[in-house]
């Protein structure tokens, strides 16, 4: 994942502007096969597994969840 992390959008659990792509620890072992992009927010399914990580203020990865998710998160919890 690369570009703006204002929002923890690219979930590397810095929250640092990344130009260039970064690696995510928790896809190391399993790449996703599918991804989704929202404007602040990103998905993955890995193993019939969603993991989800960006902004969440509005509740639309979790509803009632801390407002960011900077490193990606395993759902349902």
């Amino acid at each position: 994942c690369a570009g703006a992390n204002d929002r923890g959008q690219v979930g590397d659990g810095t929250g640092a502007d990344n130009p260039v792509p970064q690696r995510i620890i928790e896809f190391a072992r399993n790449p996703p096969r599918t991804l989704a992009a929202g404007a602040g927010h990103g998905c993955a399914l890995i193993n019939n597994e969603l993991w989800c990580w960006g902004d969440n203020a509005l509740g639309q990865i979790e509803p009632g969840g801390p407002p960011l998710l900077i490193r990606p998160m395993l759902f349902p919890r």
